[in-house]
This record gives C-alpha cells, sequence and structure tokens, in this order.
C-alpha cells in the first residue's frame, strides 16, 4: 500500500531539541583546492542553463576553482543562493518507454540545475554533513544520505535482526512505509526548525537554507517546446 504525503493530514511533528555545545552558525570558508576536487569528483552532467561546457569547467578546473570559490564564499556571507541559481529546467520522461504517454502518472519529471549551483549544494552539504557527524546529530540507524551506510548496510542490519529474531523462537514482521513525492511535500517552515532545533544550526547559516529554499522557479521543457517559467509554491 502507498500513502501519498499530501494527502496526509498529520498534525506538525515533535521536534525534539538536542542542544549542540558548537552550533553551525556560518559556513566555513572555500578553497580554491576544495572547490578543484569537488569539481573532480562531479558526474560531467549538463544542463542547459549552464553557459560554459560541464566537461571544460573539470578539464580547466585550476582556472574555474578560484572564481567558484569567491562565489560560494560571496553566497555564505550574503547569506543568499542568487535567484538565477535557483531554477530549475524540468524535464518529463516516461517511467518505461511501454507505458501509456497520455497518462500523465506515467512520468517522472526530472529537475535539472545549473552545475554551478549544484557545486554550492556539494560545498555546504559537506560543511553541515561533517558538523552533523562531530556532534553524532544523525539517528543511528539512517542509511540513506550519509556516508558509509548505503541500502547494503541497511538490509545485512534487516537480515541480522531477522535471523537473531527467528533464533529466539519469536516472530518477525516487516512494515514499510512508501511516501508517495515526500521530497516535494515537505514544509520549508519545519525543516528550518528541525535545522535549528534538531541540528544546531542558526544565524548566518540558518540565514543561508532560507534563501536556498525561497524564490524557486522552473520551466518545463519536452523535445523542442517548453513552457513559461514559473515560480513554485512553497509547502
Amino acid at each position: 500500500m502507498k500513502f501519498h504525503a499530501s494527502n496526509v493530514n498529520a498534525p506538525p511533528p515533535v521536534i525534539t531539541d538536542h542542544p549542540v555545545v558548537k552550533p553551525l552558525t556560518q559556513y566555513n570558508p572555500v578553497t580554491p583546492e576544495e572547490v578543484a576536487t569537488v569539481l573532480k569528483n562531479a558526474p560531467a552532467k549538463q544542463c542547459s542553463l549552464d553557459l560554459v561546457p560541464t566537461w571544460l569547467v573539470k578539464k580547466l578546473s585550476t582556472v574555474f576553482a578560484p572564481i567558484i570559490a569567491n562565489l560560494a564564499n560571496a553566497s555564505f556571507s550574503q547569506c543568499t543562493l542568487p535567484v538565477d541559481q535557483k531554477k530549475a529546467i524540468r524535464r518529463p520522461p516516461l517511467k518505461k518507454p511501454s507505458l501509456d504517454a497520455s497518462d500523465l502518472n506515467n512520468y517522472r519529471p526530472i529537475s535539472n540545475l545549473s552545475f554551478l549551483s549544484k557545486t554550492v549544494e556539494r560545498l555546504v552539504d559537506a560543511r553541515f554533513v561533517a558538523h552533523a557527524d562531530k556532534n553524532l546529530l544523525f539517528p543511528v540507524f539512517q542509511y540513506g544520505y550519509h556516508t558509509q551506510h548505503s541500502t547494503e548496510t541497511a538490509l545485512v542490519h534487516l537480515y541480522n535482526n531477522m535471523v537473531m529474531t527467528i533464533d529466539r523462537g519469536e516472530i518477525g514482521a516487516l512494515v514499510l512505509l512508501d511516501m508517495s513525492a515526500a521530497f516535494d511535500t515537505i514544509d520549508h517552515g519545519i525543516m528550518l526548525d528541525a535545522f535549528q532545533r534538531r541540528f544546531g544550526v542558526g544565524d548566518s547559516a540558518l540565514h543561508w537554507f532560507a534563501s536556498y529554499f525561497a524564490d524557486r522557479t522552473q520551466q518545463v521543457v519536452t523535445g523542442t517546446d517548453s513552457s513559461s517559467v514559473s515560480q513554485l509554491l512553497i509547502p
């Protein structure tokens, strides 16, 4: 059974305050060397919003790394992500080629952002994850979006628990919850509150996240046709 998050009338979640000895109030400055490493490991994906081909940015990282570092540091100091870096090109490919193209439910919209925007995201992510890891803020059994915690480790942990349950002569049950488009229905106010109270993010760092969520736009492109640019509604 699948639950659609947009149809669930649930009360606001209870956010438990987690005191952090040293809150994340600002992001450490970015160095060209750090950016060069990020560029080297980044996939060579291209977006129509990019003015320079991704492969060229990666190849000439020694030239572009100092520029991107300065742009990222300006974004951090001003607590804002420029509006032009919050535009997405949305392409709706079919989930499977054999599906009925006339049924809109058979499409899986994919949002493409500029390479620069994704690079700044990776720089912020590295700082937030380092802060969370240092203060042990991630749940012990969180496997997704957590370094060295993959689906493989999740399955091993699940299998081990089931085997131990059976060895004790007990009955094991597994309940799976699949929330459709969960990331598209997250309340930004609740998320910012969780950042502040649960993860110890405040001041400039929190203001940057608020800017990151706000004023986002998208343009749907399919084939040679494209829609007008529309403002995304905030959940």
